[in-house]
């Protein structure tokens, strides 16, 4: 849903009004200290010290050495806009510090109970008004105070801002703590699944360059199951280029598909109907190989490589150039081989950088143990059984954590606008 900046707000109830952002926030412009450590701010974790941030996520980040001195400064209670704050609102900090220079430092009045703007500058409804009052900027650009000053923000009394903010701390803990045993048994669940599909199929997702023929992944399948190289069992086949002014089209012969439709595929793998079709006179002149139903297709750039999403194109499709499509020769039942490849360890066959991109090289060298062809269809209609029943249940535990999310954003949204009561 979009809105309009000045319309954001809902009727507020009495004592409450809608009031300036410049008279609950002003602008810190301090200067970074000798002894400020470097903080990052997050959508997820809000503004924290890069070393923890490192430590939680792995990920290495940029340290500002070079004019570390034009840093700005920032106090516990401050709230940094920086340069992804359009998709995920402002950030919260509880640390002093120092973050880069591009982004925006605000300092709350004594008008702002800090804990209760942790909650509204972060909440649904905003971000979209924020959304629309910078709509000209894009990933990468920096939302100025000038233009956080544009939307009024609601004033509640004091008090009241404390009782949302505590209400709204116990409330999202419990709802927090309910997705995350969710996402747990989404976790075992598809660790059952795949253990399910190794097992029939006899790969343990060693890559060849390490692994001898007397190493274990080998000798967990039949003998009489001949070892082949990937490029002897699929010809691979890159994606092309989609403008976006041919995107959006949805009555032309062919799909397009992109990244994005691997994650809205049926509990078997297949895709469905896609947001994207084309002619195949724009095929042709786009050059993108019109690819058969039944064509397996995966992402090989991006983070979408490491969810290891293979699925299957159900009608004659073109795919972009973030994917690689594989179409089974003779020797592979179609249906055994998407079963087949979920045994790859993706991130062994990754090459290094900063994003994530699938090394072709070492894919195509990768051995598969491969049973006749009357197996291969015992073995994927087995698993088509098996694997039914717990995609059934990982959905289930999927929903639930979509309509948790939905009813937390709303409870925010509904709890900061005053359109709910709080209990006392």
């Amino acid at each position: 849903m979009s809105i309009e900046r000045d319309d954001w707000l809902p009727a507020l109830p009495s004592g409450w009004a809608a009031v300036p952002a410049k008279s609950l926030f002003s602008l810190r412009s301090e200067k970074s200290r000798p002894d400020d450590v470097h903080l990052t701010p997050s959508q997820k974790y809000g503004v924290i010290p890069q070393s923890e941030y490192m430590e939680i996520t792995g990920s290495r980040v940029v340290l500002n050495l070079v004019g570390s001195d034009n840093m700005k400064h920032v106090e516990p209670g401050d709230f940094v806009i920086h340069l992804r704050s359009f998709q995920g609102g402002v950030e919260f900090s509880q640390h002093r510090g120092k973050v880069s220079a591009a982004y925006t430092v605000l300092t709350p009045t004594p008008l702002a109970e800090p804990r209760f703007f942790r909650w509204l500058l972060k909440s649904e409804r905003y971000i979209q008004a924020l959304q629309v009052s910078v709509d000209q900027l894009r990933d990468g650009q920096s939302i100025r105070y000038g233009d956080f000053a544009k939307i009024d923000l609601p004033l509640a009394p004091p008090d009241t801002q404390r009782r949302i903010a505590d209400y709204l701390d116990r409330e999202t803990a419990t709802i927090d703590a309910l997705i995350e045993k969710q996402r747990q048994l989404s976790d075992a669940l598809r660790t059952r699944r795949r253990a399910a599909v190794l097992a029939r199929t006899g790969f343990l997702g060693v890559r060849p360059a390490s692994a001898a023929s007397s190493e274990p992944w080998l000798e967990s399948a039949p003998s009489h199951w001949p070892r082949m190289h990937v490029r002897r069992l699929f010809d691979l086949t890159s994606g092309a280029g989609f403008p976006p002014e041919l995107q959006g089209v949805t009555d032309e012969e062919l799909a397009f598909y992109k990244v994005r439709d691997l994650g809205r595929a049926d509990s078997y793998g297949r895709l469905g109907e896609p947001e994207d079709t084309i002619s195949r006179e724009t095929a042709d002149k786009l050059r993108a190989k019109v690819l058969p139903s039944g064509t397996l297709v995966m992402a090989k750039i991006g983070a979408a490589l490491l969810l290891g999403r293979i699925r299957v194109a159900t009608r004659p499709s073109c795919i972009d150039n973030n994917m690689l499509a594989l179409s089974p020769k003779s020797l592979l039942h179609p249906r055994y081989a998407a079963y087949m490849l979920e045994g790859l360890l993706l991130e062994r066959l990754v090459q290094p950088g900063a994003v994530p991109s699938l090394n072709e090289k070492e894919f195509r060298g990768t051995v598969f143990p491969v049973p006749p062809l009357d197996e291969q269809r015992e073995i994927a209609d087995h698993l088509d059984r098996e694997t039914a029943k717990i995609d059934t249940l990982i959905a289930k535990a999927e929903r639930f954590i979509d309509l948790a999310q939905e009813r937390r954003a709303a409870l925010i949204t509904a709890a900061v606008t005053g359109q709910i009561e709080i209990p006392t």
